[in-house]
């Protein structure tokens, strides 16, 4: 098969120029772990030779800074209200080895805990109901409070513990 005015070189040159070029699109929007752009270079049909070498000049020229995205995905999932081993679930999920020992310092650094996670994201769900009616309700919707937090991955004994408080606190 003739390529014509194309060497077969300058087609794999151009096809890695165009994966590294995709890449920098991606990364000026926001950042991206490295398997995360793996998997968007692979949809787009790119050889999986021409992701290496883009992603191999990327890293060389410090674009990829997974430490920073780990850190920053981390804080945002923490932020919904996230339990830290799911977080380090979630994480380890795109391929970043993150500590529960990081995890623990970026909720020291927000003064966050798991019970407050666990108070705030009750609290929330709880200003749509009127608490006196959530006393007297069905455990329908007692049960739908702890169903959410539970998708969190908060334990459910933390849950009852905590939703249990705020109902005592609500009646006083």
């Amino acid at each position: 098969m003739a390529l014509g005015f194309y060497s077969m070189k300058n087609l794999t040159e151009s096809t890695s120029k165009s994966a590294y070029l995709y890449i920098i699109k991606l990364l000026t929007k926001k950042d991206y772990s490295e398997h995360k752009l793996r998997v968007k270079l692979g949809s787009k049909g790119y050889e999986e030779a021409d992701i290496d070498l883009a992603i191999e000049e990327v890293i060389s020229k410090g674009f990829l800074r997974e430490k920073e995205y780990a850190t920053a995905r981390a804080k945002v999932l923490m932020k919904k209200g996230y339990h830290p081993q799911y977080i380090e679930a979630k994480l380890a999920e795109e391929q970043l080895s993150v500590t529960s020992s990081t995890i623990n310092e970026i909720f020291e650094e927000y003064n966050m805990t798991t019970d407050s996670q666990l108070s705030e994201l009750l609290e929330k769900k709880l200003r749509i109901q009127v608490p006196s009616q959530l006393i007297n309700a069905q455990d329908k919707i007692k049960q739908k409070l702890i169903r959410y937090c539970l998708t969190k991955g908060h334990e459910l004994e933390d849950i009852t513990n905590t939703l249990e408080g705020l109902l005592e606190k609500s009646n006083s």
